[in-house]
């Protein structure tokens, strides 16, 4: 369960994708579990100390194999966003986008099949009397 940051238009401005093995959240395509799973550990999340948060999550505290890569990646979020509670900010606003979009997703996939069971009763109650026989009259033959 990764993310990847993507360039949209223009050089400063980027898109973040939440990317599963069941889908890409943003786009309503990973599953409900993996979807909220994620949301719920970003809730918790504080890149400015663990003692603040929840569930103890901190990317300023992530480890990277070397430390001149943790340098270089802590003093790019900070020249880019001006400061670690910038990007918490951000990173929760594309999390309730990729939310909403998953939940309105599940929606439409359990709205979805509602519709088709519902087809199925309706059509067996259209068959019904047909298979039971049933006269004009309304009594059975």
């Amino acid at each position: 369960q990764g993310h990847t940051i993507e360039q949209v238009t223009e050089p400063t401005c980027y898109e973040v994708l939440f990317c599963t093995s069941s889908g890409i959240l943003n786009h309503g395509g990973a599953s409900t579990e993996v979807s909220l799973n994620i949301g719920k550990r970003l809730a918790g999340l504080s890149l400015e100390g663990a003692e603040r948060c929840s569930t103890g999550l901190s990317l300023q505290n992530a480890k990277a194999s070397r430390d001149q890569d943790k340098q270089m990646i802590d003093l790019c979020v900070v020249s880019h966003m001006g400061s670690f509670e910038q990007i918490d900010m951000k990173l929760r606003n594309y999390m309730r986008s990729a939310l909403t979009a998953s939940r309105e997703a599940a929606i439409r996939d359990f709205e979805h099949v509602n519709q088709q069971l519902d087809a199925l009763d309706n059509f067996a109650l259209g068959s019904l009397p047909h298979l039971l026989g049933s006269h004009p009259s309304g009594a059975l033959e």
